[in-house]
């Protein structure tokens, strides 16, 4: 008699057990897979505009004119060639600047997405697609490291340590809102990552040592700062696998050759322009503080935004003094020594607009090794180890690692606004990173006004920011005109306006020929969104309230009196308008507006 499968499980129910236990464990890590789509997809932070952009479109010049020149695109795109930072421009080409890695792995999706209608030139259509490859890194990237922790501890908890250390890191802020270089370089390092450190657990016969040659060349194809991961990896290889090594090398060194040539027919010399000797300008800051930046500072700190590997650092640390160190854990921390200083070498260290310390973002990878090996050693221990409480911090920690990155990186505008939206702009002041008062990670459309209100006020204090006299008579123009004013709380001017940014906006001037017994007339020129009745005072006077009507433009006209006594002159006078019903509108102004202001005069009244 032939017993049914069900029979026979109930047989076995030691076998039963496990065959549930193993699908349950693959129904979760398919769900979080799901979860890291489905929330960097959903992300309503995008950075596809920025240095990705041109990405894509170099991989359809590929497919449409077999070449990664852009010239044909010219009159097809909103943003001009000349100018503009993302290209270079030689011998009559416009070329992308940034690596091209990413361009030529990418042609297969495009070459999709064309024949489904997309066209790269059209930024939404640009934007989707970018959406869609790099929330698929991510779920790549996860899917990997949970293959990695299963090489060392139950499937379980791999699961909880690759979905903390993954949730909780740049690798979701930084690759979920692009498709950035760092994404395919990131995917090729935990690919050779994991190659090697399989079959050293006895989960595979072979290294593979081709393919991970083919992956080493790939990560700096695509990302050329990993070649601080290559040098090491190969010298690990080196150490611990060297029939491997020299097959792995092989490989590596002939991709690197076409690299070389590649580089050299597309941009006239070896190496491209971003990986450039040249970049290396001088650095204003000692290594001292770009360390600090780099590692400690509030907005931009690895360790600050990754308080959990701070702890998996501790613990690698705690290993060697109980003579558990490994040749591994040394390579994965040269690694990352190697990579802070290599970034430090740069003028750009602080990266630009970016979230975080998204230029460490790849090296990453090497704590979600590091994590797996420390929590595998510590369930080693003797029960008289609290690791009770050891987990209980590292989980606390974590969860609020997966609130900095998962919620506010992906979900809190005003985290990627804190860059540029109102000064300081960390690009002109990168010192901004080091203010514990205004954290990134913890910005609001409020802690943006205040730190812009206290920033400028300084700088004006300080006589670093001047303002020309203003005449009576003379208008204001949104723009400030001749530096004739600062403003305080007002975003960037747009064409012909510029839109308050906060429910408390100043103008500060430096008024000149006031007479104190005459009186005068102050006029503003702006527009509202829904309309706004906003109230006025110079220098702590009620100046009083005025309506403006629900439109942008054309702007009206709306005075108030102001007693000449109460303008101060040759000082830099405050005038402060507040905007009480200022607010955002989702899906038309996704940030705080109210006065859309045109101009200001004050004239002497008849």
């Amino acid at each position: 008699m032939t017993l049914s499968h069900s029979d026979q499980l109930r047989q076995q129910p030691g076998a039963a057990r496990e065959f549930i236990t193993n699908y349950g464990i693959r129904l979760l890590v398919a769900l979080c897979a799901l979860l890291f789509f489905v929330g960097t997809a959903a992300s309503p932070i995008s950075m596809t505009a920025g240095d990705a952009q041109p990405a894509l479109l170099v991989s359809q010049a590929l497919l449409e004119h077999q070449t990664v020149h852009l010239d044909r695109y010219q009159d097809q795109l909103s943003m001009p060639l000349q100018d503009d930072y993302r290209f270079e421009q030689r011998d009559g080409h416009f070329s992308y600047f940034f690596p091209l890695g990413t361009s030529v792995f990418a042609v297969p999706a495009v070459w999709l997405a064309n024949h489904a209608g997309l066209d790269m030139t059209v930024p939404a259509d640009n934007d989707f697609l970018q959406n869609l490859l790099s929330s698929l890194t991510v779920v790549v990237v996860f899917i990997i490291g949970y293959q990695i922790a299963q090489l060392y501890l139950p499937p379980l908890t791999s699961l909880l340590v690759m979905l903390a250390t993954v949730a909780g890191s740049s690798l979701v802020s930084t690759m979920g809102t692009a498709l950035w270089n760092i994404n395919l370089a990131v995917v090729f390092v935990m690919l050779s990552l994991w190659l090697v450190l399989r079959r050293e657990q006895g989960r595979s016969e072979s290294i593979h040592p081709y393919w991970l040659g083919l992956f080493l060349a790939a990560a700096y194809f695509t990302r050329p700062t990993t070649a601080t991961f290559i040098v090491v990896w190969l010298g690990y290889l080196l150490l611990c696998h060297r029939p491997a090594f020299l097959k792995a090398a092989t490989v590596a060194a002939i991709c690197f050759l076409l690299i070389l040539l590649f580089n050299w027919t597309v941009y006239g010399q070896w190496l491209p322009p971003y990986s450039s000797l040249s970049r290396l300008q001088s650095r204003e800051a000692s290594y001292l503080r770009i360390f600090h930046g780099l590692l400690a500072s509030p907005s931009r700190g690895f360790f600050v935004f990754h308080p959990h590997f701070l702890l998996i650092l501790a613990g690698s640390l705690w290993m060697l003094l109980r003579g558990k160190w490994q040749l591994l854990q040394s390579s994965l921390l040269l690694w990352v020594t190697l990579s802070v200083v290599a970034i430090s070498q740069f003028p750009h260290w602080w990266g630009g607009h970016a979230y975080g310390p998204r230029l460490l973002a790849e090296v990453v990878p090497a704590f979600l090794v590091l994590g797996p090996l420390v929590v595998r050693e510590g369930l080693r221990q003797k029960p008289n180890i609290p690791l009770a409480a050891i987990a209980f911090i590292f989980t606390s920690v974590s969860l609020f690692a997966l609130f900095i990155h998962s919620f506010q990186g992906l979900y809190n505008q005003y985290t990627a606004r804190w860059n540029h939206y109102l000064e300081p702009n960390i690009d002109d002041d990168p010192d901004a990173i080091f203010n514990w008062n205004y954290p990134q990670f913890l910005a609001t459309n409020r802690q943006l006004c205040t730190h812009n209100r206290d920033y400028l006020e300084a700088v004006v204090a300080q006589g670093k920011r001047k303002i020309g006299v203003y005449r009576p008579g003379e208008q204001i123009q949104y723009d400030g005109g001749r530096e004739q004013t600062v403003f305080v709380g007002w975003s960037l001017p747009e064409t012909d306006f510029r839109w308050s940014a906060c429910r408390t906006v100043h103008i500060l001037f430096r008024p000149t020929a006031i007479e104190p017994d005459l009186r005068y007339r102050l006029v503003l020129k702006a527009g509202s969104f829904e309309g706004q009745t906003v109230t006025l005072s110079l220098n702590d006077y009620p100046l009083g309230q005025l309506k403006f009507p629900a439109q942008v433009t054309p702007p009206v006209e709306r005075g108030v009196a102001v007693p000449g006594m109460r303008l101060h002159p040759n000082v830099v006078n405050d005038l402060v308008i507040e905007i009480p019903a200022a607010r955002s509108y989702p899906g038309v102004f996704d940030r705080y507006i109210g006065l859309s202001l045109v101009s200001l005069a004050i004239d002497r009244s008849p």
